[in-house]
């Protein structure tokens, strides 16, 4: 028995795109760039907290001057429809 999957139209390839992309969306993800079967999404660093800095300093310089060196980095997903129908996610760097 040999099954055979029928490659998707555009149409149907970017409909589920936007369904795998909508849960993204509702925990703060951003689309950065996005085509009818490809989307890039990005995840902005968060921002530092300033009450965490000056007890850091509090307890002393090293900790909160690693603190404020320490890079924060956004997140980026590359999020993909192949012709069956597909998804497939692949992290990228920032």
């Amino acid at each position: 028995m040999q099954t055979t999957t029928m490659a998707l139209s555009k149409e149907e390839r970017s409909r589920l795109l936007e369904q795998a992309i909508r849960p993204y969306l509702k925990t703060g993800w951003l689309v950065q760039g996005q085509t009818d079967t490809r989307a890039q999404l990005v995840k902005r660093a968060k921002k530092k907290s300033c009450l965490l800095i000056i007890v850091l300093l509090l307890l002393g310089v090293v900790p909160g001057i690693v603190y404020l060196l320490w890079p924060s980095k956004d997140q980026v997903l590359i999020m993909e429809i192949d012709p069956t129908g597909k998804v497939s996610r692949a992290k990228a760097k920032a």
